[in-house]
Formats: structure tokens, C-alpha cells, sequence
């Protein structure tokens, strides 16, 4: 009987592998639907404009946020010791990687923000950077609002 009932199970696991393709591209085709959805919601705002996930290891796009970041903030701390920074940033990629999202216009890089969900199930915006030419023409209220409809806030 035990022996029948593991041939069950490990028909059940062949037969769920054999369509695994299909629910990956299932899978797939949701997410596209959503990007799609997204520009659309942005668009009504900002025409071209768009964000996605930071590429991992993605070496020019870490530049990128880094030397924005460099200009937002180095204003504001009295003594900007580059090394120091560095190191910061580092770290900073290492935890929130996967939070960060670049923000396009017309495909060109823009910006960035990262966000999360909290354990309270809330969403936590942490930074927004827009390169300056393009603050105040309604990205960063774009992108908000479309945080807000994503994350059902």
C-alpha cells in the first residue's frame, strides 16, 4: 500500500514538471501584462516614462545611481570623503538591490527610487532621484501615484 501510494506521488511530481514550461510562461506573460499596464498608468501623466528592476551586477547602472546620489547629496555633508562614500553605497546596494528601480523617460536613464514592503504589510518609499533637468515636470508624483495603485495604499 505505501508502495502504491509513492508511485502516486512521484507520477503527480513527473506529470507537474512536464507542464512547468507552461506555468513559467504563464508566469511570464502576467508580468508583461502588468509592465504594460504600468506604462499605460504612467503615461497618462508622463509620456515615456517607465521604471524597472536594477539589473544585478549591472556595473553602469550602479555608476549611475551612485554619481546621482554623489550629486544630491554631496551639498549637504561637510566633508564629502569619497572612500568613506564608497563604502556606504556599497552597502547600500548589498540591502536594497533588489528594492531599486531605475526610471526611464524615452528610455534614457532618469533616476531611481527604492521601496518595500514592511513586515506590517505597508509600503516604504526610501529614496526618490530625479537628475535635476527632469525634477519638477510631475515624475516623481507619477511614480508615486503609481506606488500607490501597485501597492493598493
Amino acid at each position: 500500500m505505501v508502495h502504491k501510494f509513492w508511485q502516486l506521488n512521484r507520477k503527480s511530481s513527473e506529470e507537474s514538471s512536464k507542464y512547468a514550461h507552461i506555468k513559467k510562461d504563464k508566469e511570464e506573460s502576467l508580468r508583461a501584462n502588468r509592465d504594460t499596464e504600468r506604462r499605460i498608468r504612467l503615461a497618462r501623466s508622463v509620456p515615456n516614462l517607465d521604471f524597472c528592476t536594477l539589473k544585478r551586477n549591472s556595473q553602469e547602472e550602479i555608476n549611475f545611481i551612485y554619481a546621482l546620489k554623489k550629486e544630491c547629496y554631496k551639498k549637504y555633508v561637510e566633508e564629502w570623503n569619497e572612500e568613506i562614500q564608497k563604502k556606504l553605497f556599497e552597502k547600500y546596494i548589498k540591502e536594497n538591490g533588489k528594492h531599486i528601480k531605475i526610471i526611464t523617460l524615452k528610455g534614457e536613464k532618469i533616476g531611481f527610487f527604492d521601496g518595500k514592503i514592511l513586515e506590517d504589510n505597508t509600503f516604504r518609499i526610501d529614496n526618490i532621484f530625479i537628475i535635476k533637468e527632469y525634477q519638477n515636470k510631475g515624475i516623481d508624483e507619477a511614480i508615486s501615484r503609481e506606488l500607490l495603485f501597485e501597492n493598493k495604499i
